[in-house]
């Protein structure tokens, strides 16, 4: 299961809760099921949201999923950023993008961060094999983080497929369709 970003992540967060997904998603967990979060999937995935200048909503706070020990922050200010970073202190170099508001923290010692940014800092944390979140758009575009797993699996070893080398012939196939259709 992956929860991706959302641009209102707290209103986000409650309609998952009130159509039953939130209620399917922990039972998934309980199970043993993967639930990755990614950026707004990762704030709903802690314990607690906090919006205290209700930028996205007039709740003020609301509690998470409760998957990861975060308690997150909205802020008023945008964060908007390129990454570079190794994930989970392999050597592959990753690349990826943040672009949330608020921060997030982890209130627990006994998790590792998910990635290491280039400058040192990092981010996102790490529970186990099935359970996961980080701020960083794009981290499924890295053949680490997609090869760390799919080793959770039974036979999944696959041939070598290169994935930003096919998302960009994509493009040039995009851009190659609007220049002869379009004046």
């Amino acid at each position: 299961i992956i929860l991706p970003g959302s641009k209102n992540t707290i209103e986000d967060l409650v309609a998952l809760k009130n159509n039953g997904v939130a209620a399917a998603v922990t039972a998934a967990h309980k199970k043993g099921k993967t639930v990755i979060g990614i950026c707004g999937g990762y704030q709903m995935m802690g314990e607690l949201i906090e919006d205290p200048f209700e930028v996205e909503s007039k709740a003020g706070k609301v509690s998470g999923l409760g998957l990861l020990p975060l308690h997150t922050i909205l802020g008023k200010e945008k964060t908007t950023l390129q990454r570079t970073f190794t994930y989970r202190r392999q050597a592959a170099v990753c690349t990826g993008y943040e672009i949330h508001m608020g921060q997030t923290a982890v209130t627990s010692a006994r998790l590792e961060p998910l990635i290491t940014f280039s400058d040192g800092t990092t981010d996102g944390c790490y529970l186990n094999n099935t359970c996961w979140g980080t701020y960083v758009h794009g981290i499924l575009d890295n053949d680490a983080v997609i090869n760390d797993l799919l080793s959770t699996f039974e036979n999944t070893a696959a041939a070598y497929f290169d994935y930003r080398r096919f998302k960009e012939e994509q493009y040039d196939k995009l851009a190659a369709l609007i220049r002869e259709h379009v004046d």
